[in-house]
């Protein structure tokens, strides 16, 4: 989990009882977004404030990628495409942008793609989903869709009752959405779009700028960035209480699963 108030990265436990890695994850600066890479086992890091994406091992320890990760504007969010090894970015330019999504390999060496991933609109958020190889890209008040290629996908759900989303997860199982909102909910959709009612109503958010699923135990992570906590619920909303309390956060920005 990043925290940007205090230019960190805390390791967790799922039960929430910190893990003190051997690094310190240096030359941190803003970090909006995190990913895990799979393949190779290395985190990466978008630092908006220096436009930089950063790597690392588990440790913490840097890694020099052969690439240099030339990112044109503030990265915002992060995703690896576990089916290709690639590195997805959105990035904005203050306020009004201009907005994109850029691509890279696993060496910082940036991919040209044959869309353009149009219609962006305040991208913070951005999800792979292994289920159908899709990107799914929070907007300032849409979700939109896109290939590996950066053409834009129409779904056949509309991703309602969006409010400002700001973070984003995918359930790996099944291609099941979460999305977090500005307006302190978390609302969950098919792969489609098509909003799915949760019986539970995911309580306790505040600024929810990150989210995780966990697929070993099928429960959703959130960090909530104004009430400085981490927050544990399963599939249907309902929040789960775990034995440690994730010490040590402070303005919490990003998280991500580590299997």
């Amino acid at each position: 989990m990043s925290d940007t108030s205090t230019g960190t990265v805390t390791e967790y436990h799922q039960d929430g009882n910190q893990i003190i890695t051997s690094g310190h994850f240096p030359n941190l600066s803003d970090a909006y977004g995190i990913a895990f890479d799979s393949v190779n086992g290395s985190l990466y890091m978008a630092n908006a404030f220096n436009q930089t994406i950063t790597e690392y091992d588990q440790n913490g320890n840097q890694i020099i990628p052969s690439g240099p990760f030339s990112v044109p504007n503030e990265p915002t969010g992060i995703a690896f495409d576990s089916s290709n090894g690639d590195l997805y970015v959105t990035t904005v330019s203050g306020c009004c942008g201009p907005y994109s999504v850029t691509v890279y390999d696993q060496n910082g060496n940036q991919i040209t793609p044959t869309g353009s991933f149009p219609n962006l609109n305040f991208p913070l958020g951005i999800a792979f989903n292994s289920v159908n190889g899709y990107l799914y890209v929070t907007n300032n008040h849409s979700i939109t869709v896109y290939d590996q290629n950066g053409n834009q996908i129409t779904p056949s759900g509309t991703f309602p009752n969006i409010s400002r989303p700001i973070s984003i997860a995918v359930d790996p199982s099944n291609g099941d959405l979460y999305v977090g909102n500005g307006n302190n909910t978390i609302t969950k959709y098919d792969k489609n779009g098509n909003h799915i009612t949760t019986s539970g109503n995911f309580p306790n958010l505040g600024s929810p700028y990150g989210a995780a699923f966990d697929s070993a135990n099928h429960h959703l992570y959130v960090s909530n960035f104004s009430i400085n906590t981490i927050t544990e619920y399963d599939r249907h909303g309902n929040q789960i209480t775990p034995s440690g309390a994730f010490p040590n956060i402070n303005g919490p920005q990003t998280l991500t699963i580590v299997p």
